[in-house]
């Protein structure tokens, strides 16, 4: 598996849509979507919905249009330590990191976005399925990691 894959299995069937943007976002890049529908990368201020950008593009008259995942499990690099089957979220440079969705009694709108940027939920190493391994491991900064992406968790 490589950067931007979908693994495919038999639920959930992946989720995905074709967007243009005038960002240039490399396969395994979390994305966002401006006020006209077309992709930016994503980053820790993004608010969702975020998907992820696949290894497929298609050129249609001169205008670059990338496959997207926005349901669906994707190979995504973490960019810090992240425990199986938390929430993650993007950082500032565009990598994965374990959301903090922590909600005071007296919130703020600050902790209200975080939900608005949680990408998915973090499955395991890359490496954990490829080798049918049952006992998942914790992520660290650059590891190939799997990303259930999607809101509808």
């Amino acid at each position: 598996m490589a950067l931007g894959d979908i693994v495919r299995t038999m639920q959930p069937t992946p989720v995905v849509v074709w967007r243009k943007g005038s960002a240039t976002p490399v396969a395994g890049d979390p994305v966002g979507f401006d006020a006209s529908g077309d992709i930016i990368i994503a980053v820790d201020t993004t608010d969702g919905p975020l998907g992820m950008r696949t290894t497929a593009s298609k050129t249609i008259s001169a205008v670059i249009y990338y496959e997207i995942l926005i349901v669906g499990i994707g190979v995504m690099k973490a960019g810090a330590a992240i425990v199986p089957n938390k929430f993650v979220a993007v950082l500032a440079n565009s990598k994965i990191t374990q959301a903090t969705t922590t909600v005071n009694a007296a919130y703020t709108q600050a902790e209200i976005q975080r939900f608005w940027r949680v990408l998915g939920l973090y499955l395991g190493l890359e490496s954990d399925f490829a080798t049918n391994d049952y006992a998942l491991s914790n992520a660290a900064d650059t590891n190939l990691i799997l990303v259930f992406v999607g809101r509808g968790l």
